[in-house]
């Protein structure tokens, strides 16, 4: 058989003939491609390493040899790591292939009072997300181990205190830009009023 040497990092779904096997599901990436000579080299045999265990015969095995046939590490995060000679690849993902994973970004925020709601800043994650990255995402509260303890009402004043000053205080870009569209929604509706008042005083064509 002819190699089919893959490009490097070709990452997808690959199809290899027997009696090398790879999941049919699983995405594989090419991490490795070693040609007989390099492995030598490393000290180590190719034949007893990678044909004989799978049943090859040694005649197949040199025939691969003078075909100059590779072997390729293919490595997978679901998968165990297989190594084939590219003569026994039928078929390998494109190297245009962009892959995909599940991301999940969560924030720690410590203990919270139950009161605070949390739902106008579950909304505007959202709207951010979808905003800046085009992606909808799904916001979810979860909570972290059993209440142990309660904080009592000084306390807990104190703390509600320290949080909205740093709300007050906020000179992120975010609050920037929250505090410059309420400035404009203000100006707006002074605007309106002024506008109102010249129309009713006929100074206005």
């Amino acid at each position: 058989m002819q190699p089919r040497t893959p490009p490097l990092y070709a990452t997808g779904r690959w199809v290899v003939d027997t009696p090398y096997k790879v999941a049919g599901t699983a995405i594989y990436t090419c991490k490795a491609i070693r040609s007989f000579d390099d492995l030598k080299s490393r000290g180590i045999d190719p034949y007893t390493e990678f044909y004989e265990l799978q049943g090859i015969s040694q005649a197949d095995y040199e025939n691969d040899a003078r075909n100059l046939a590779n072997i390729v590490t293919l490595m997978s995060d679901t998968q165990p790591t297989v190594y084939v000679p590219d003569t026994y690849i039928r078929s390998f993902p494109d190297i245009t292939t962009v892959p995909y994973r599940h991301i999940v970004l969560s924030i720690s925020m410590g203990a919270v009072p139950d009161t605070l709601a949390l739902d106008d800043f579950k909304t505007k994650t959202q709207e951010y997300a979808l905003a800046s990255l085009g992606i909808n995402v799904q916001v979810k509260e979860h909570q972290a181990g059993a209440l142990t303890e309660g904080v009592d009402q000084i306390s807990h004043q104190a703390l509600e205190n320290n949080r909205l000053a740093k709300i007050e205080n906020n000179n992120t870009t975010w609050a920037d830009l929250v505090r410059k569209d309420t400035e404009l929604e203000r100006l707006r509706e002074q605007n309106r009023i002024l506008v109102q008042l010249c129309s009713d005083n006929g100074l206005l064509d």
